[in-house]
């Protein structure tokens, strides 16, 4: 061998090492090294433990366990094999439901006798329940494998039996509040995941609780009163699942009292009339508030008595008397906190004649709209019919009208003191300037003032044209607006209470107009219109006739009722004033008096031209007509300018004679002043021949 050969030959020695080393190696490798996936604690307290199968060769699985040391080294460990083929099996203990566990997994071989290495142990999730307070948990346990990605699922029983889901927790701790569990256990227990994949079971946690959480409000929604007058309650129940009835309290001035407890239900008419704390919803307001009460007691009480959750009944009050007992008004308090609002206030009324039978159906007769006015006030237009029932009550509305709240009924007997009489009894033209009217009512107290009504063309047609004042059983009534020398008038007086309501009425009466119409030739025609107002005791008419305010001789002349029309055809007239009038008569000798009409034409005088003293025509005097006779003067001249005839009298004459002597014939001078109705004066002059 030469050098080179010998320094690239490999020793003989080396390579007989290397495949000893190998065998050798091949021969002793160690078992291969599994993973414990889960500990899930059983309910006799043993522990299932569930693992992955390793790629290698080995005789099977030993499992080393013991309670979890709080302070280490601990206890030693248990062991427990499996099987090369199993994937999971039970730990047998039986007091893993009260101690923490811990474990971890090794596979091993027999021959040779090894065991693999192995991952840092995982415990069981001891699972400790604790209370804050009586009425909620708190749920502690340790994870199942430090640094893993675990997810937790909390279940809850009552018997621990039947389990259902209350949560889920990413984190070892978790909070729940109790309801419906009085002094009693609860059982808790908690499963893991990992990404989605279950690794085990807690041991059982349990606790003996007072539910003390407040169960959820209901929502009041309205009340209202029914039709027997009770306050009918309405609301939402409380959402809390262990709600088992509802409280029903009534305000007392400063403080709310128990009232009464009623079922799961959502409806309640108060006809609990024995509490002490009943209020009669028709005799006052009642404010009510209604709280959830759960399975051990606990009242609900998160807003109940907040301003804006309590409830009251309208209180309805009608008042006849501030309306002399003729009309109702009706007052009432605010609806609050319905929901939606309450927009508007509807007001009901039944009428019930004298002598009909009830039920009425109650008709709307007004609405107000609502406002934040604590009170509103409304009154009923219709006067009230002495007798008969009136029944009123009120309505409050919300929006969407899904809810309404009625008040109780009110029943009104209105029973008005009566007016025993009343009546015009004449009415009458007063003086020619105006109309008198007389009227009577009894009682006088209860007569306040009387309203005059008034029509120049019909009946049908009467206005108010005065109030007055009344005092006494007969009254008279003025009308001075009246043209008595125009128009006849239709007349009607109503008696009106303090209150300004019509309590009685009158017949209508219609004064009598009296017109002139000259005819001509000296003749004259009167027409007038019926009077009426008397009926069958219109006895009939007198026409009247004077000059200068005396009778005329033949004077008053009486027609039968129906005759309305009178021909004068001698009037003559005298140098005063032509003067008629009517009077209808009653057959208790009481009259009502017509305007007054004159002779028509202006104030004249006629004078004749001659006259002869023994003869026709014995005395010089003038003829007048429509004159006033106080401003009358009559004076007569000889051609010497001499008075020989003077007067104021426009009846006197001159005879012919001065002093008592005879004047002689000729032509004398006179001179006559006078003045008509007008107060325009005149004066005539003229002559007149003497003739012996």
């Amino acid at each position: 061998m030469n050098k080179d050969a010998s320094h690239r030959a490999f020793p003989i020695f080396i390579i007989t090492a290397l495949f000893f080393l190998l065998i050798t190696t091949i021969a002793f490798a160690q078992p291969p090294k599994p993973r414990l996936i889960s500990l899930s604690v059983e309910a006799d307290g043993s522990i299932t433990a569930s693992w992955n199968t390793p790629a290698g060769t080995f005789d099977g699985f030993r499992l080393f366990y013991r309670i979890h040391p709080e302070i280490l080294p601990g206890p030693p460990y248990n062991s427990t094999d499996f099987d090369f083929d199993d994937i999971s099996g039970i730990i047998p203990v039986s007091n893993a439901q009260t101690e923490k566990y811990e474990a971890f997994l090794t596979t091993f071989t027999n021959d040779p006798a090894d065991i693999s290495d192995y991952f840092d142990p995982i415990t069981t999730m001891f699972l400790r329940v604790s209370k804050i307070g009586t009425g909620t948990a708190r749920l502690d346990w340790d994870k199942m494998e430090q640094g893993a990605n675990e997810q937790y699922i909390i279940y809850k029983s009552l018997d621990n039996l039947n389990y259902t889901q209350i949560g889920e927790s990413t984190t070892i701790s978790f909070e729940y509040q109790i309801n419906g569990v009085c002094n009693e256990p609860v059982y808790f227990r908690v499963d893991c995941f990992e990404d989605g994949i279950y690794k085990g079971t807690s041991n059982v946690g349990s606790e003996v609780f007072l539910d003390d959480n407040q169960p959820l409000d209901p929502a009041f929604t309205y009340i209202t009163i029914n039709e027997q007058g009770y306050a009918e309650l309405n609301w939402t129940r409380s959402l809390s699942d262990d709600v088992v009835g509802y409280q029903i309290e009534i305000f007392n001035g400063s403080q709310y009292d128990l009232h009464t407890t009623v079922g799961d239900i959502n409806t309640f008419i108060d006809i609990e009339e024995t509490s002490d704390f009943y209020k009669n919803p028709c005799d006052e307001i009642v404010t009510y508030v209604i709280k959830a009460v759960d399975l051990c007691g606990n009242t609900s009480a998160q807003n109940v008595y907040s301003p804006t959750s309590i409830h009251n009944t309208i209180l309805l009050n009608v008042d006849t008397e501030i309306n002399c007992d003729r009309k109702a008004t009706l007052k009432w308090n605010k609806y609050n906190n319905m929901q939606p609002d309450v927009v508007e206030y509807l007001i009901m009324r039944s009428h019930i004649p004298d002598g009909e039978v009830e039920p009425i159906v109650p008709v709307e007769i007004g609405r107000i709209s609502s406002s934040n006015a604590p009170q509103y006030e409304y009154t009923d237009e219709d006067i009230l019919i002495p007798g008969d029932k009136y029944i009123y009550h009120v309505i409050a509305v919300n929006s969407d009208q899904s809810f309404s709240s009625e008040s109780c009924r009110f029943d009104v007997y209105p029973d008005p003191e009566p007016v025993e009489t009343f009546d015009l009894d004449n009415v009458t033209v007063f003086n020619n300037e105006y109309i008198n009217l007389f009227a009577n009512g009894e009682p006088p107290a209860l007569i306040h003032e009387v309203e005059v009504f008034r029509s120049a063309t019909d009946a049908a047609n009467l206005q108010s044209i005065m109030k007055s004042g009344w005092g006494s059983p007969n009254v008279t009534l003025p009308e001075t607006s009246a043209l008595v020398n125009e128009t006849a008038y239709y007349y009607k007086i109503v008696a009106l209470d303090s209150c300004g309501y019509e309590i009685a009425s009158s017949r209508i009466f219609r004064s009598i107009y009296l017109e002139l119409f000259d005819m001509g030739n000296g003749s004259v025609r009167l027409n007038w219109n019926e009077f009426e107002g008397w009926g069958d005791s219109l006895v009939g008419y007198y026409v009247y006739r004077t000059l200068n305010g005396s009778p005329a001789p033949g004077f008053p002349e009486f027609f039968f009722p129906g005759t309305l029309v009178y021909n004068d055809l001698s009037p003559d007239p005298d140098a005063g004033r032509v003067t008629y009038y009517i009077e209808a008569l009653r057959n208790d000798d009481v009259v009502s008096r017509s305007n007054e009409v004159h002779l028509p034409g202006e104030a004249e005088v006629l004078m004749p031209n001659a006259f002869r003293p023994g003869g026709l025509n014995a005395v010089f005097r003038p003829k007048a007509r429509n004159i006033v006779t106080q401003n009358y003067r009559f004076v007569i001249y000889n051609r010497w300018g001499q008075i020989v005839f003077e007067t104021n009298d426009y009846a006197g004459g001159w005879d012919g004679t001065l002093n008592g002597s005879a004047s002689e014939s000729g032509i004398y001078a006179y001179i006559i002043s006078y003045s008509d109705y007008d107060g325009i004066t005149y004066s005539k002059r003229g002559s007149v021949m003497l003739i012996r």
